[in-house]
């Protein structure tokens, strides 16, 4: 994946995998201790890594070598260098997968959603995705109004889970809302909805692929008239109220595909 191959160098230092996240990962996933997950788009393998230590064989797919590069080793996670689009393994061979934040990343996303599948069988499938139109209900979108829209893949929320529906109509596919906690510690895109200052540090846009899709006039245009709101009082003035909120709903969410035995029996 190019994009990170560009932008991924420092990409461990703000995108740390937050528990409650990972939390609702295994919760939703529902596997066993011991069994195999495929996690597609892993990064740095964060997340791969706590669902290792609770207890379950992972499967980082991971196209990015300057990703895997900043992965910390661990015995319960073995990386494979592949896209989606093109999964090297067999039929059924996991037990359970995860995609978290990179549905938008895939160009080919039904030829991917089809291997997910493919590989993962009958077993669970749980994405951590965003609705990109709520993303223009977000206030970041009035410095930055292309967030969210300049991904490959970038479609609504309705048409992925359509798309899934049509590629596994015995599945049951459902969404559950996920409001993002003021102190989330894996500071992607709207992350930081309380803590606007954290726009301007260029570490955090740095952990954020939005930024790096934009043109740079784009940027320095929103992050100056931001931090010329912020000094003036003027995103208070609209947005304060955010400060006090532990959590806020910016249009995060999972998607579940629950298990199928009726599968392996076909």
């Amino acid at each position: 994946m190019a994009l990170y191959d560009s932008i991924g160098k420092d990409y461990s230092k703000t995108r740390r995998a937050d528990p409650r996240i990972a939390s609702k990962l295994i919760e939703l996933l529902n596997l066993p201790s011991g069994a195999t997950v495929l996690d597609v788009g892993a990064g740095t393998g964060k997340y791969a890594r706590v669902l290792a230590d609770h207890g379950l064989k992972v499967i980082a797919l991971e196209p990015s070598e300057v990703m895997r590069s900043q992965a910390t080793p661990h015995p319960g996670v073995h990386f494979v260098p592949a896209c989606a689009e093109n999964i090297p393994l067999p039929a059924s061979s996991a037990d359970g997968t995860i995609v978290i934040l990179a549905l938008h990343h895939f160009r080919g996303r039904v030829e991917a959603l089809r291997e997910i599948m493919r590989v993962t069988g009958a077993g669970p499938m749980v994405f951590l995705t965003f609705d990109p139109p709520a993303f223009g209900r977000f206030w970041l979108s009035d410095y930055f109004p292309d967030l969210g829209r300049k991904f490959a893949g970038s479609v609504s929320l309705d048409e992925i889970v359509s798309e899934i529906q049509q590629l596994a109509p015995r599945r049951k596919v459902s969404t559950v809302s996920f409001p993002l906690p003021r102190d989330l510690q894996d500071k992607f895109g709207a992350a930081s909805w309380g803590h606007p200052e954290a726009y301007l540090d260029e570490e955090v846009r740095n952990g954020i692929s939005d930024f790096a899709l934009m043109s740079p006039i784009e940027v320095q245009s929103g992050l100056q008239r931001l931090g010329d709101d912020l000094a003036s009082g003027q995103w208070d003035e609209a947005h304060g109220h955010l400060r006090m909120f532990e959590a806020h709903e910016v249009g995060y969410y999972f998607i579940v595909i629950e298990s199928d035995a009726s599968i392996a029996r076909d």
